[in-house]
């Protein structure tokens, strides 16, 4: 029986097993036909190289990367797997694993694992990604499998997929792969265990620091870094005599999770090995374990011709407060590395020793901006009151983060600052602003500077202090802070200039005049909070601007002010095209109360929006008396909004007048919300309505 080949049903054209559509009619194509038996199916049915109703054998196609795409693009599972296994080229074959990575789907596990024996380090790595990204770890079972494959590529990208699957379940067959003989699977077994964290490990990775590989013996020294274990310390400080560095490297580092003094020995033998990676780990850990045997050992350190390495052993000297190390420390706080002298000064700041403290006022001078922090910290830290003085100076040069470290090692020293703007930068740092609102006058330009702050807390507190001291100098810039992008920190700004009065009003008003639309409208908030009557004509004009949030927050403005000299414009404003600007209006003219609003407001029981009509129904009801012959008439309104909202206005006046005309709405209107409204109104009237009309 000859091999199978693929035909287009209708015009029986040959064509690709992968084709979407037939290159000689271009009919769309269902799927495969087999020639010898007639079975037409997909590329799932036909993955096995066979037709599966007669086995006649599918002659194996080379795939390109078009092919991939358009399977890709498709989702073809089963297209992808074939394409996985018959790729005309590693590239080919990487993508396709790739496209698998994508779907997710549990049916490319077997094909994926199949993947891991690929010729092609891409093309497995490839099908490690995509088999860690399965779902519900549904590659772990045939991964942990695979582990017992006969190859050893195989046995390796496994444990490569359980590194990035830490399934439980992978415990004792990554345990076991310790032992195997091939080296590249030990390593990987070695980094999953690292990754599950199973405490079952740590006597099997214990003898893997004997292992004869290498990089097995680093992977295990560094995992025991994560299982910190009591059983790992005799054991990871023989590795710190291992003839490879990386070992020793690693074995240092993670005796720092285990300090004990039993190592304190052999990592002091280190600070003189050749490679400054292990010296560097030594000294780190040598100030985790913090044993006076090191000081010695730890200044030499401190000439070390890596800059790593002085580092860390003058940060190791900070754990170990010792007057040895005074000396030392401070030459190094002109060594010719600015993170060797940062670490100097903090170590300082540790030693209580007062022969350190002119040192560190000289560092706050370093050209270096972290070492004048770290100075700044240490003299707080000191406790000596020679450094008030030199940190007052640099609070008043208001250098960032300098000024803010120098602050608070101000307060631990006791400083209570004075009335001068230093004090008040010193409040501001220390976010005490009632101090700094305190302070008056004095604190009005550092405020000031602080509305530029990167920190919108410190802008919002900045903004709420200045509004307390009530000056004038704080106007402009608040005004200017009406731009800040922080809402939060707009808002403290509008009722800082609230706050201030009278003195805002000009400038607020002129700002109605800026082109940007969001500060024209946080002015009018602002100006509004002033609660100044001559504001009233600034807020008529505003209900004319071109940016509705304008219109309406003038318009609840004005209801604020409630003066009479608004009506009209606010009447014409109950024809905005805004919902929310005719809100308003309905509202301020209801504050206001004046009768010319009457018909006005009748008519706005026509709106759209229910939120006017409401607004417009409490109008009503506050102009009160004067409203009720128009009210009365409204109940005959052809629209039923209308009619509605005028008894509900009615019902609140609670004039007897509209007793009769309710009784006749409510017996006659044919829409029953209304004669709802009618019966409330009756009610409120001290009328109980009749219970078969309502």
């Amino acid at each position: 029986m000859g091999p199978a080949v693929f035909r287009c049903e209708r015009c029986q054209g040959e064509v690709n097993p992968h084709a979407t559509t037939c290159p000689h009619c271009s009919v769309r194509l269902a799927g495969i036909k087999c020639r010898s038996c007639g079975f037409a199916g997909s590329e799932v049915d036909f993955a096995m190289d066979r037709c599966p109703r007669c086995h006649s054998a599918i002659p194996r196609r080379r795939f390109t990367l078009s092919d991939v795409n358009d399977l890709a693009a498709r989702q073809d599972v089963g297209g992808l797997s074939k394409a996985l296994s018959h790729g005309g080229g590693s590239d080919v074959r990487t993508a396709a694993a790739i496209a698998l990575d994508v779907i997710h789907d549990a049916r490319a596990v077997g094909p994926l694992i199949a993947a891991l024996d690929d010729r092609s380090k891409e093309v497995r790595d490839a099908a490690v990604e995509a088999l860690s990204d399965i779902p519900g770890s549904r590659a772990a079972g045939p991964a942990i499998a695979a582990l017992k494959n006969p190859h050893g590529r195989v046995r390796q990208s496994a444990a490569q997929v359980l590194a990035k699957l830490p399934d439980p379940r992978a415990a004792e067959p990554l345990i076991a792969a310790l032992r195997d003989r091939d080296g590249g699977v030990r390593q990987s077994a070695v980094t999953a265990l690292g990754r599950l964290r199973d405490t079952r490990a740590v006597e099997p990775l214990i003898a893997a620091l004997r292992d004869r590989d290498g990089g097995v013996r680093q992977g295990a020294a560094a995992v025991l870094e994560l299982l910190p274990d009591t059983r790992a310390v005799e054991p990871l400080i023989a590795a710190l005599k291992d003839r490879y560095q990386p070992v020793r490297e690693a074995a240092a580092k993670a005796l720092g999770r285990l300090p004990d003094p039993r190592a304190v020995e052999p990592l002091i033998a280190l600070l003189s090995d050749r490679h400054e990676s292990v010296r560097q780990n030594a000294a780190l850990t040598l100030g985790r374990i913090s044993d006076a045997r090191a000081i010695g050992p730890l200044i030499a350190a401190l000439t070390d011709q890596d800059k790593d390495v002085r580092r860390l052993a003058a940060s190791a000297l900070g754990s170990v407060p010792d007057s040895r190390a005074v000396d030392p420390l401070i030459a190094a706080l002109k060594d010719q590395d600015e993170g060797v002298r940062r670490c100097a000064a903090g170590a300082l700041g540790k030693i209580p020793e007062a022969r350190a403290v002119e040192p560190l006022i000289a560092a706050l001078e370093d050209q270096d901006k972290a070492v004048r922090s770290a100075a700044a910290e240490a003299l707080g830290q000191t406790g000596d009151g020679r450094a008030v003085e030199a940190l007052v100076k640099v609070l008043r040069n208001r250098e960032k983060p300098a000024a803010g470290v120098a602050a608070r090692s101000l307060a631990r020293l006791g400083w209570k600052g004075d009335s001068t703007e230093t004090a008040a930068a010193y409040w501001i740092t220390l976010g005490n602003w009632q101090r700094c609102a305190q302070m008056g006058a004095a604190a009005v330009e550092p405020l000031i500077e602080a509305l530029k702050d990167r920190s919108s807390a410190v802008r919002q507190g900045a903004a709420g202090a200045l509004g307390d001291t009530r000056d004038p100098r704080a106007v402009e810039p608040l005004i200017t802070a009406l731009r800040d992008h922080e809402y939060s920190v707009r808002q403290d700004v509008i009722s800082a200039l609230g706050r201030i009065g009278r003195p805002a009003v000009e400038p607020l008003v002129a700002a109605l005049r800026d082109s940007d639309g969001a500060l024209r409208r946080d002015a009018v908030q602002a100006l509004a909070r002033t609660n100044e009557v001559c504001a009233v004509e600034p807020f008529v004009a505003a209900l004319k601007d071109s940016y509705g949030p304008v219109r309406e927050n003038a318009a609840f403005a004005l209801s604020e002010i409630a003066d009479a000299s608004a009506v009209q414009p606010l009447i014409d404003a109950l024809g905005d095209s805004e919902g929310p600007v005719r809100r308003n209006a309905a509202w301020a003219l209801g504050a206001i109360g004046d009768a010319r609003a009457v018909e006005p407001l009748i008519v706005a029981l026509k709106d759209q929006h229910e939120y006017v009509r409401k607004n417009a129904v409490e109008a009503l009801a506050k102009i009160g008396t004067q409203g009720v012959e128009p009210l009365m008439g409204a109940l005959r309104d052809a629209d039923e909004q209308v009619r509605c909202g005028a008894a509900q206005a009615l019902g609140r006046i609670g004039d007897s007048r509209a007793a009769e005309p309710l009784s006749v709405m409510l017996a006659y209107d044919v829409i029953r919300p209304v004669r709802e409204a009618a019966a409330d109104a009756l009610r409120r009237l001290g009328r109980e309505p009749p219970t078969s009309q309502t």
